[in-house]
């Protein structure tokens, strides 16, 4: 009987370790399109281009590598118009833990080049995405762009231990004319236990007690 209560109070301690938080970041590649450098203005990358922006690559489309002459960035000097000479999606694909919780954070603007409006893109990983619109207005300027930080949330996936994140541009009032991205990182975050989940834990702890009661 003893043995069998240190195996459960083992397992109610495993699974309340597992839906804590962790604040360990990720091994994402050049975050903040700093590398390699060498771009005043802009530089357009076409797909499928996995060589000259550090850590990512083009799998559709174009997209611009702005430099600041042009733009302010968010972070750094550079930053990515995910319309190049038409919409673009970009990807990295990084380490993950199995069935581990993420946060992608990332700002968000719009090319102040082109018109008005509402630019919309999606993040993707692990087979979750969520689409993310920047309303641009007269106050967006080149050096004033509005930056705005966003957050995605997915969980890696089972059977691997990597995973792409995509960012893709899927509507935007102008062909060359994009959101635009910044700052990005990932980072472990608190896994939300599913009703079930604490139901079982709930009734391990009561299991517990009423052991500990019958024996004093």
């Amino acid at each position: 009987m003893m043995k069998c209560s240190r195996i459960l109070s083992l397992a109610v301690v495993v699974a309340l370790f597992a839906m804590g938080s962790a604040s360990q970041a990720t091994m994402l590649a050049n975050g903040d399109f700093e590398l390699p450098g060498g771009v005043s203005n802009w530089s357009t990358i076409y797909s499928v281009d996995s060589t000259s922006l550090t850590g990512w690559t083009v799998t559709s489309g174009s997209v611009d590598l702005v430099g600041p002459s042009h733009w302010t960035a968010a972070s750094g000097s550079l930053c990515v118009d995910l319309n190049g000479v038409q919409p673009g999606v970009l990807s990295q694909t990084f380490d993950t833990l199995a069935g581990q919780a993420y946060r992608v954070t990332f700002a968000m603007a719009a090319n102040t080049d082109g018109p008005f409006g509402d630019f919309t893109m999606s993040v993707s990983a692990a087979g979750s995405s969520q689409n993310f619109t920047f309303t641009r207005t007269s106050a967006h300027t080149d050096h004033d762009m509005g930056w705005t930080y966003k957050t995605f949330d997915f969980i890696a996936s089972l059977g691997t231990d990597q995973t792409t994140l995509t960012f893709a541009s899927i509507s935007t009032p102008e062909l060359a004319s994009g959101p635009v991205i910044d700052d990005v990182s990932v980072a472990e975050t608190t896994l939300t236990p599913e009703p079930a989940t604490l139901g079982m834990l709930s009734l391990g702890v009561l299991m517990l007690r009423r052991r500990r009661a019958q024996k004093s």
